[in-house]
């Protein structure tokens, strides 16, 4: 099959949990024997862009790189407005066009150019999010115009896949008719690291430092847990809008001296940091799913994920086997969890390291491969 895979950034130009997912898929579709293009925006230095096995990689327009929310948003858009421009203009060019439903307001212009050529849409819907989060973050109007473009979203004609319950369940209400496509696997094993049952006592928060991340609320976590745990350190690797904050705030924490922050780092260095550790904490308020949950216990490294509304990262947890669930991103809670953690000790990393074994193959990118050929074979048999 020709098949686009298409987002508007490109991993390791960009690092996120979607670059990664959007970058592998491509180079396992392509191993495959399938004629794979990785649309996307321009990211690197102008010369040859980044090199994938067996995939070709086009622009569609440059990316601004302004390290705000906002701009990452524009940039979203003016990336799916060119891909539906793009595949108007090549009507014959692909069987599959494999993307996100993020951002919504320009799904109904992707899928009527789709429509209308050779292509099936096939979407990802890694969030859909609550009628509380829209009010809460956009007031009134800005809430009701964002349930409305997700609303319309979900029902033009596309394939909708969907990695976690949490949105499936949110995508089957808005579109009754036409279950979402769960697939399961996702995961790619990259640079490996010996599980230790030894770790050294920090945890770490590894991801893109934003708003909806709430990493700030780490720092009177950690002040909290070394009351009872005074050799208890953090380490923040990230990087992103809130970071001149989060510097701000460890400089004048009691335990700045504890804490250590850095930007992005390669994948060695994530994979031995993550091994090491006694826990990985996520407070995010907001996951479509929390790659990094299975990046730490792939590792034998239990997690600590805060409970929330928007977060779907806590299906991958099972407390007490493979980590702990806070019941929220309140410091006291995420304290209590990291404690609870050290207090598993080796029992809780070997439980962490048995989950793992037991469950590796269906959370594997392999597995997810299969499950999405086999969609992308049966929705073009509709398509003749």
């Amino acid at each position: 099959m020709r098949i686009g895979i298409a987002y508007d950034c490109c991993y390791p130009c960009t690092i996120g949990g979607a670059e990664r997912w959007y970058r592998s898929l491509a180079e396992h579709l392509a191993r495959r024997g399938h004629e794979v293009e990785y649309l996307t925006l321009q990211a690197w230095p102008t010369g040859t862009p980044p090199s994938m096995a067996g995939v070709s990689v086009a622009s569609l327009g440059a990316r601004w790189t302004h390290n705000d929310h906002r701009v990452r948003l524009a940039n979203a858009v003016r990336f799916q407005r060119a891909l539906a421009s793009h595949v108007a203009a090549n009507p014959d060019r692909y069987d599959v066009i494999h993307t996100s439903c993020l951002p919504y307001v320009t799904m109904p212009a992707l899928s009527a150019a789709a429509s209308r050529s050779s292509s099936v849409l096939v979407v990802d819907w890694w969030e859909v999010l609550s009628e509380t989060w829209w009010r809460t973050t956009g007031g009134m109007l800005g809430a009701r115009a964002g349930e409305r473009a997700q609303e319309r979203a979900a029902r033009v004609d596309h394939i909708p896949l969907a990695y976690a319950e949490l949105h499936a369940s949110r995508l089957r209400s808005l579109r009754p008719l036409r279950d979402p496509v769960r697939i399961s696997g996702i995961y790619e094993e990259s640079v490996a690291a010996r599980p230790t049952d030894a770790p050294e006592p920090y945890v770490v928060y590894a991801g893109r430092l934003t708003a909806d991340k709430q990493v700030e609320r780490l720092i009177p976590a950690l002040e909290l847990a070394r009351v009872a745990r005074p050799e208890l350190g953090l380490r923040i690797i990230g990087d992103g809008p809130e970071r001149d904050r989060l510097a701000h705030l460890i400089d004048a924490s009691a335990a700045r001296g504890a804490i250590s922050f850095s930007g992005f780092v390669d994948e060695a260095q994530l994979s031995s940091t993550l091994a090491g550790a006694t826990a990985m904490v996520l407070p995010s308020a907001r996951e479509g799913y929390g790659l990094i949950v299975l990046d730490a216990i792939s590792r034998g490294t239990p997690a600590v994920v805060a409970r929330g509304s928007e977060s779907a990262a806590t299906e991958r947890i099972v407390a007490g086997v493979n980590g702990v669930i806070a019941p929220s991103a309140d410091p006291r809670d995420l304290a209590a969890a990291m404690l609870a953690v050290i207090s598993g000790g080796d029992d809780l990393r070997r439980s962490t390291r048995t989950w793992w074994a037991a469950n590796r193959n269906d959370l594997l990118i392999d597995h997810g491969v299969d499950q999405i050929i086999s969609v992308y074979v049966h929705a073009r048999g509709l398509r003749r």
